[in-house]
């Protein structure tokens, strides 16, 4: 399916489920919407892991330097393991070094 396509059948389908039938949502989630959110996530952010090699054995090992306890180090790490497969075609093997 094309670019354009693509984006047209997400929009029906995101414009559907915007207001769905409550017996709907039971269907598919078990449970009843309180609120819909809207999310949407910006593009401008720039994001720099510390360290990422390919490795002789081809795989990815992504390393980042910790100097203090960040509460959000989980998060950034599960960010930074999506985000790479997708300029790399590998999943990283990763790994956090607090000091």
């Amino acid at each position: 399916m094309g670019d354009v396509a693509g984006q047209r059948y997400d929009t029906t389908l995101k414009t559907l489920f915007q207001a769905p039938p409550q017996q709907l949502l039971r269907l598919l989630v078990g449970g009843q919407a309180r609120e819909m959110l809207t999310v949407e996530y910006p593009t401008v952010r720039m994001r720099r892991p510390d360290l990422v090699v390919r490795l002789t054995d081809g795989r990815l090992y992504h390393l980042e330097l910790q100097s203090d306890n960040d509460a959000a180090m989980p998060w950034r790490m599960l960010e930074y393991y999506g985000l790479l497969p997708a300029l790399w075609a590998a999943a990283p093997t990763a790994c956090v070094v607090c000091g």
